[in-house]
């Protein structure tokens, strides 16, 4: 969260997702099945990673209200 108005971090997220459609591009045309679930599972991943990077805010606010 303390990331989210940084220029670098806004790169960074960019990269990421050009990372997932090039991935998920990669998932549609291979067919290799093990190349195939490695780019699934590191499709998965990126796509975790970055819903985490932008959720980061609406995350911490419900941890603070949970916590007493």
């Amino acid at each position: 969260m303390a990331l989210e108005h940084n220029g670098h971090f806004k790169d960074i997220l960019q990269w990421l997702e050009e990372s997932l459609q090039a991935t998920t591009e990669c998932c549609i045309e291979e067919t290799d099945e093990t190349t195939l679930r490695q780019a699934q599972g590191a499709a998965k991943d990126l796509r975790d990673l970055i819903k985490a990077a932008r959720e980061a805010r609406a995350s911490l606010e419900k941890t603070r209200r949970q916590t007493p």
